[in-house]
């Protein structure tokens, strides 16, 4: 599983999931993104890109890890 944040510096993490995407061996890598960004249509860009999931900050971590595995489990064939 990677966590990725979407504002790093030199490359953001849109791109940055675009190209692990492009590597065949982590297609089936799940990708969660963590993120301040929470502007009307920024969810679907994130999964667009190829994110699994999608978290707001602040994250709730009483919940965070449930969450994930929601996300991981709707992944399973």
């Amino acid at each position: 599983m990677i966590l990725m944040d979407i504002m790093l510096p030199d490359i953001d993490g849109l791109e940055t999931t675009r190209r692990i995407r492009k590597i065949e061996s982590m297609q089936k890598i799940p990708i969660i993104a963590i993120t301040s960004y929470a502007m009307a249509g920024d969810r679907e860009k994130i999964i667009d890109a190829g994110c699994n999931g999608y978290f707001e900050k602040p994250i709730n971590p009483l919940t965070i890890m449930t969450d994930i595995e929601k996300i991981i489990e709707r992944m399973q064939p």
